[in-house]
């Protein structure tokens, strides 16, 4: 019989077959260090892929600032440390991939916030309408609610775009999708406040209306506290001296050689400085600037996000000069304010349980205020920490379960509009003219990133998604 055939690899190397060679480790195989290595590194692309997403979305810039980001971190790499330059290169940060790190970004901050709305004890709502470069109308919907441990959360709630008309009965649709689309029942709905628009306070057909029709209890409803003051403003009429102001000003500023004195010049160049002579035109001028500085620090008390509705009460100004424009503009802040004072005493319960007397509250809520009056340790507590914080850290709901439910339901109201207005000036620095075409859905992205205080967890990206090397 013919022995059986060896193979060529039994012969080799002359010790009776093939020596296994070291270097075919390093050649040939994948060990687990530079598994390791690999799984780091592209852990980290994507890392930095969504950071620098989410920085873009937050200053508004164009989803192709990723090239220029990716150039700029390759010369500092090539100056400063030249090893780091292939991981550079791996960062993907095309506009495509911008576009679609926003679109996640923006998904997880709306399903973080639906998780935290679960929670809520009650919310209510601020609503503003702007139309942008294209015109279109854009409704932005700002919540702000409050569990029973006296956690406030105020995020933006949705961005809705309307293409068509905006009556009220448009708004009123648009609002109810948005409840329905956060799984948010309209039983907890306690205030509205809006920008005054006829389409939303309208008597028969604005939103408001037709909200309260819709549901089955009472809420409170609020024109921005902004807006009414800056209406308030206008009923000075001092227009005299402001023409002159507004004369002189542009004036000075037509030309570069105006800038420098100012009588002097204005008589050089024959212009009549009889008016700056004048004693009553001059008082007329320093009250219109006392009041207007009055005026401007107000409007900015005003401002500002997490303001709680007892704190924005407006103070009347006292004065024995002028007191005829002084008396209109208290007047015209009454009518304006009216709203406030009915519910004046609902807003001193809330705020001033301490100074407020027991008799002139509802009867269910007078036992427990005469409780938590005679607590001196309440009390000494009210006058050391901040509003939310006693109610947070001191107030029992099981001691005093319908203060602190009243709390609660003022806790979460709006004063204002200001984040509305605050989001439509960002909205205007991301839709520009340049980027008229930008998507609703990418506006709507790109403006939630940027106003939202919920932190993303991009952990949960990057362990989901590999990340596509750049070519």
């Amino acid at each position: 019989m013919t022995s059986a055939k060896r193979r060529r690899c039994d012969t080799e190397s002359g010790h009776g077959g093939r020596v296994f060679n070291p270097s075919w480790i390093t050649d040939y195989f994948v060990n687990e260090q530079m598994m390791k290595t690999k799984v780091i590194s592209s852990y980290s692309a994507t890392e930095i892929s969504f950071l620098m997403a989410e920085a873009i979305a937050k200053s508004g810039k164009p989803f192709c600032t990723g090239d220029l980001l990716k150039n700029c971190l390759k010369i500092f790499c090539k100056e400063i440390c030249p090893e780091k330059t292939p991981t550079v290169e791996d960062l993907s940060l095309s506009h495509q991939t911008i576009a679609r790190r926003v679109e996640d970004l923006s998904k997880n901050i709306e399903l973080s916030l639906k998780e935290k709305l679960n929670k809520c004890e009650t919310y209510s709502l601020a609503l503003d309408e702007s139309t942008d470069r294209g015109d279109t109308a854009h409704l932005a919907i700002f919540i702000r609610d409050i569990t029973s441990n006296f956690e406030v959360i105020e995020e933006l709630l949705d961005i809705n775009h309307m293409k068509d008309t905006t009556r009220g009965e448009d708004i009123l649709s648009k609002v109810k999708k948005t409840l329905v689309k956060f799984e948010l029942p309209e039983k907890k709905l306690c205030g509205v406040t809006t920008d005054g628009a006829s389409a939303v306070t309208g008597k028969n057909i604005g939103y408001i209306t037709l909200l309260k029709k819709s549901i089955y209890h009472e809420i409170i409803s609020y024109h921005c506290i902004i807006h009414q003051e800056q209406l308030c403003a206008k009923v000075l009429e001092m227009k005299n001296v402001m023409e002159l102001v507004i004369h002189t000003v542009n004036f000075i500023r037509s030309r570069g050689l105006n800038h420098r004195r100012f009588k002097q010049l204005l008589e050089g160049c024959g212009k009549d400085t009889s008016l700056l002579e004048n004693i009553d035109c001059l008082n007329d001028l320093a009250f219109l600037i006392d009041m207007t500085q009055m005026l401007m620090e107000l409007n900015l008390k005003l401002q500002g996000k997490d303001q709680l509705i007892s704190k924005l009460n407006i103070n009347t100004i006292d004065s024995e000069r002028y007191c005829t424009l002084i008396l209109k503009l208290i007047d015209e802040f009454d009518t304006r304010f009216c709203d406030f004072k009915k519910e004046k005493n609902e807003l001193d319960l809330f705020a001033h349980p301490f100074s407020i007397k027991a008799k002139t509250v509802r009867i269910e809520f007078q036992m427990e205020l005469i409780e938590l009056q005679n607590n001196k340790d309440l009390k000494k507590a009210y006058k050391e920490v901040k509003l939310l914080e006693f109610y947070k850290k001191y107030m029992s709901i099981e001691v005093f379960p319908r203060l602190c439910r009243h709390a609660i339901n003022y806790f979460s109201l709006f004063g204002s509009t200001y984040n509305c207005e605050q989001l439509f000036s960002k909205m205007k620095h991301v839709k520009t003219e340049q980027r008229n075409r930008l998507t609703d859905e990418h506006l709507t992205n790109t403006l939630r990133i940027a106003s939202s205080n919920i932190k993303v967890d991009i952990d949960h990206f990057c362990k989901k998604k590999q990340c596509q090397v750049s070519h």
